[in-house]
C-alpha cells in the first residue's frame, strides 16, 4: 500500500524531505521541484503550494497511489 507520508508548510526558498513507503519503486509527480522523483524520500522545493502524487509499484508489478501536499507561505 502506497503511503506518501505527511506534508508540511515551508517558506519560499526552503525545502522539505518527503518520506514515502509501501513498495519497491517510487514515481513522484510533478517532478520539476523534486531532487529525484524515483526514490522514496526526495527533497521537495516548491515555489508555490504543491500536491505531489506518488505511484508505488511492488515486486508483483501491483501499483498503488497516494498524495501529499506541501504548503508554501
Amino acid at each position: 500500500m502506497a503511503d506518501a507520508g505527511t506534508g508540511g508548510t515551508l517558506c519560499v526558498g526552503d525545502s522539505l524531505q518527503l518520506n514515502a513507503s509501501g513498495g519497491g519503486s517510487y514515481n513522484w509527480t510533478p517532478v520539476d521541484s523534486l531532487t529525484n522523483p524515483n526514490i522514496s524520500n526526495p527533497i521537495a522545493f516548491p515555489a508555490d503550494t504543491t500536491t505531489y502524487y506518488l505511484i508505488v509499484t511492488d515486486g508483483n508489478n501491483c501499483k498503488d497511489t497516494d498524495s501529499v501536499t506541501v504548503n508554501v507561505n
